[in-house]
């Protein structure tokens, strides 16, 4: 066999990139490693590039340097970002400070409502409380308030455009309150921030949750929810499951989603062929039924179940972790 160098890099970043991830989720090493102290290796990885440039080992710099990209840039994806200083940047993780806005609240008149929440840059909060009425509060970055549109039967609220400069400046926080009377279709989307959907008893037609450079958590325990969908991009998630049926679908790319069902739910989960992916079923006492499709042991009897499509790409999916769902 013959390996083309011009690829060789590529290569050992890519597999540590996933690598990493997966070991940390199978538990063969430590997710609290500071992978971002090996930053140094990088200077270290261009003078072997230059000492060795017209040898037979000039590759050997460059291998050093992807090395340690990978294993930097994996680490990371490993720890959902969590683990990694942000410099002071706001956006990413500085300061939340803002003007409050004046507090936009109304309520849903029928039985059915529509909300949708996007969050360019910032902090999401997203509780549940009896009745019809729905608030929405918190603090603008930079004095740009929140655009919202209402309805009888509808609530759409958005952060405003933002430029590349934006994302170096403080946060936005949102909390928003929403009603547990009506059924409600929620999709909410956070970019390069957090977003917590914490919906005690709230009834839910469909629940849609989007991060990208971010993390996110939905708690459905105590909630009913007919659909669940949860995407992710270079981020993390953690979701707590309602106590009763539900189908849905889990998607990560480049980073993780912690779930957890309830003990007495069966589950039937049909996985992605993907070597850049990691689960833990089989050790969550899940069986492979047949290719990809991974089932508890109760499917066939329980009146409690739980249907999901869960598909990872340099990333991982962990079934109740040991520490629960935090």
């Amino acid at each position: 066999m013959r390996i083309d160098r011009r690829l060789l890099n590529w290569g050992i970043f890519f597999i540590l990139l996933g690598g990493i991830p997966l070991a940390v989720q199978q538990g063969w090493i430590s997710g609290d490693l500071r992978w971002w102290e090996l930053w140094p290796l990088i200077l270290i990885g261009l003078g072997v590039g230059i000492l060795l440039r017209r040898t037979s080992l000039a590759a050997f710099g460059g291998v050093i340097v992807a090395a340690t990209f990978g294993l930097m840039i994996g680490g990371a994806l490993a720890n959902g970002l969590g683990g990694v200083p942000t410099m002071g940047f706001g956006c990413v993780g500085g300061s939340s400070a803002g003007s409050p806005f004046p507090t936009q609240d109304g309520a849903f008149a029928g039985d059915r409502a529509v909300v949708r929440l996007e969050m360019g840059c910032g902090d999401l909060d997203v509780t549940s409380e009896p009745g019809s009425a729905w608030s929405l509060s918190g603090t603008a970055a930079d004095g740009r308030l929140p655009e919202v549109e209402r309805s009888a039967s509808s609530l759409t609220g958005r952060d405003v455009g933002r430029d590349f400069a934006d994302f170096f400046r403080d946060r936005s926080r949102w909390e928003v309150t929403l009603p547990t009377d009506p059924m409600l279709e929620l999709t909410a989307s956070v970019n390069a921030g957090s977003g917590r959907l914490i919906l005690d008893g709230a009834r839910l037609d469909g629940v849609t949750l989007s991060v990208n450079a971010g993390d996110g958590r939905i708690d459905l325990g105590s909630a009913t929810a007919g659909n669940l969908s949860v995407d992710v991009n270079a981020g993390s998630a953690t979701i707590v499951l309602p106590d009763g049926s539900l189908t849905g679908s889990l998607t990560v790319n480049a980073g993780s989603i912690d779930f957890c069902a309830p003990a007495d739910a069966a589950l039937r989960l049909r996985t992605s062929d993907n070597i850049t992916a990691g689960d833990n079923y089989d050790e969550a006492g899940l069986q492979e039924v047949s290719n990809n499709v991974w089932e508890s042991p109760d499917w066939a009897t329980s009146t409690k179940r739980i249907e999901l499509t869960t598909s990872a790409n340099a990333g991982s999916m962990t079934l109740n972790p040991k520490d629960g769902c935090k």
